[in-house]
């Protein structure tokens, strides 16, 4: 075929394509190939990206306990697509959605396939206020990636749910959430203890400054039952505490359904 140089020269300089079929011998038979200039890919059927909502959807379903790695495997794959959305382009960064898929999880038993607009708002307004340690300021920020990443999972996967969360977070959702973030009497202890340290000067979001806050702290008078932060321990899994753990959780879903 590379003998036919005028036919080659033609075909690339928007002639005739130039088309040889040849049999081969392989160790498998003899088969026929095509050689083809230019070539074309032919069409290949489409395949939709597969679902992450309806995966995330299985995850959580009949109140069984979440498998987490498989959680954040299609939690990380899910914010990559939402990065890459239009909903996406006036942020600059995206954290806060993590918030409350983690929490979702954690307090909920849910994932943002089917977290609700009831328990998204006992997120926003109660749970990240108490556990996050982040000052009153980013609570537009919070909010209008949330907005965003709701608006992204309705547009882009029709979930159900999202008008009803948008309503959650919106109206005066940044003032209350600022005002939530601001109120000491929200926080729990340990976030009243970062940011105590944080207060005084010390960078705590290192272990260095955290320690050195502990060390400077250590004879201050504090609330009873205040406990200083520990060193970080390796996690070990105890089977009975997990099966306590599942067993409360399906206990609160019930009796949040009932309370429904």
């Amino acid at each position: 075929m590379l003998e036919e140089k005028q036919a080659l020269l033609a075909a690339w300089d928007g002639g005739a394509p130039l088309a040889r079929t040849l049999a081969v011998k392989t160790h498998a038979g003899e088969i026929e190939v095509t050689l083809r200039a230019p070539y074309e890919e032919p069409a290949s059927e489409f395949r939709p990206p597969y679902d992450v909502i309806a995966d995330l959807f299985e995850l959580a379903r009949d109140g069984e306990e979440i498998d987490q790695a498989a959680r954040h495997e299609l939690e990380d794959e899910l914010v990559r697509r939402f990065l890459h959305s239009p909903e996406a382009k006036p942020l600059t960064e995206v954290q806060a959605c993590r918030f409350v898929m983690d929490f979702a999880a954690d307090y909920f038993g849910a994932t943002i396939a089917t977290l609700g607009p009831s328990d998204l708002r006992e997120v926003v307004f109660e749970i990240i206020p108490r556990k996050v340690s982040i000052d009153a300021s980013q609570a537009g920020w919070i909010i209008e990636e949330n907005r965003a990443f709701f608006a992204f999972l309705k547009r882009e996967f029709g979930l159900e749910k999202a008008d009803a969360c948008l309503r959650v977070l919106g109206g005066d959702a940044v003032e209350r959430l600022t005002a939530a973030l601001a109120n000491k009497r929200n926080f729990g202890m340990a976030k009243s203890f970062f940011i105590s340290g944080r207060e005084a000067g010390f960078d705590v979001a290192t272990q260095a400054g955290l320690e050195a806050f502990m060390r400077v702290s250590e004879g201050t008078p504090r609330p009873i039952g205040f406990p200083f932060p520990a060193a970080p321990a390796p996690r070990r899994k105890d089977p009975a505490a997990a099966r306590a753990k599942k067993t409360q959780r399906k206990a609160t879903r019930s009796a949040r359904k009932k309370n429904g």
